[in-house]
């Protein structure tokens, strides 16, 4: 007789089947299957100054949402960002601390997990220009709402 796969068992002792995060249109919510709608906010910072921590925020605007990707456009060879997540102007938690750019003007980082988001959560990039000048800076926060 062949052997039979069972699901590895949760904390809880409770057998269960993981799902990629964004494999699926839709997510639980307690007892509810909701909808995911695709949202992606763009935000400019002008004026960024040389040789200075600047904090570079974003307030998430829906009531729920998944947070999937941070894209940074116009940073250069070592400049340098952390990323904190804070409710009011209490850190609640710190995500990349000193993560070093590089020359190709571009940076990504996606979630690997099914990071949940509400409204007023706010996002703050501690952006370090290592240029030279004042320069600006272009964030895209990829996010999918839940509703």
């Amino acid at each position: 007789m062949g052997s039979s796969w069972t699901p590895e068992k949760d904390k809880d002792g409770i057998h269960k089947l993981k799902i990629e995060a964004f494999a699926a249109k839709t997510v639980r919510v307690g007892d509810e299957s909701k909808s995911l709608y695709k949202r992606i906010k763009g935000n400019k910072y002008e004026n960024v100054p040389a040789g200075v921590e600047t904090p570079l925020d974003f307030v998430v605007p829906y009531p729920l949402a998944k947070l999937e990707a941070i894209e940074i456009i116009n940073g250069e060879l070592g400049d340098s960002i952390t990323f904190e997540v804070l409710m009011g102007e209490t850190v609640v938690n710190i995500f990349g601390e000193s993560v070093y750019l590089d020359k190709s003007g571009y940076y990504e980082q996606r979630s690997q997990y099914d990071a949940d988001v509400m409204q007023g959560l706010k996002f703050r990039l501690k952006f370090t220009n290592n240029g030279a000048t004042p320069k600006t800076i272009y964030v895209n926060y990829v996010l999918n709402e839940v509703k």
